[in-house]
């Protein structure tokens, strides 16, 4: 076996070459509910942010929504998206107004019964063109009662499951 042991890395120009500039990591992992109200209310489940230190810089987004279940009783679909804007809403708050940048969506089901999706995920890589505080979003539609870190045992009785819902970023040299 050979170790490679480097101290930095250089373009031909002598430059030190940084291609990650910065990593943030988020987590929730306590259980979570929101009663059904409108199907055009979005509820943030949870904020990180980040800010880019060149306009030239991109923004990894690495997200994952742990447990999500859906016990209404009719089964469906389970809908949220991952977003960015540039106000700082706090977790569980309405929001609007801001940028989707990928859907999340899992079928829980089409029986009379509770219904658990696991964890749904979404990576994106993002071109702010910013050097602004940046707030990125994993959201949920409240068209129907959603449970996040929430799965159900065979009697449908929540428990709170693993890791929790994560939102990583990170800042790649652009």
């Amino acid at each position: 076996m050979s170790t490679l042991k480097v101290n930095t890395l250089q373009n031909t120009s002598g430059n030190t070459l940084t291609f990650i500039k910065q990593v943030k990591f988020f987590t929730r992992s306590a259980p979570i509910t929101y009663s059904s109200s409108s199907n055009t209310i979005q509820k943030v489940i949870l904020v990180a942010n980040i800010t880019p230190s060149s306009t030239s810089s991109k923004i990894l987004v690495l997200a994952n929504v742990d447990g999500v279940a859906n016990k209404t009783g009719g089964g469906g679909e389970w809908e949220g998206c991952l977003a960015r804007h540039t106000t700082a809403y706090s977790n569980d708050a309405d929001a609007s107004g801001w940028t989707g940048l990928r859907m999340l969506t899992g079928l829980g089901g089409w029986s009379s019964g509770n219904n658990s999706t696991g964890t749904l995920s979404a990576d994106f890589l993002d071109s702010p063109s910013s050097t602004s505080t940046l707030y990125y979003y994993l959201l949920a539609n409240t068209r129907s009662n959603v449970y996040i870190n929430n799965e159900f045992n065979e009697s449908g009785a929540g428990a709170a499951s693993g890791s929790g819902t994560t939102i990583t970023l990170m800042e790649v040299a652009g």
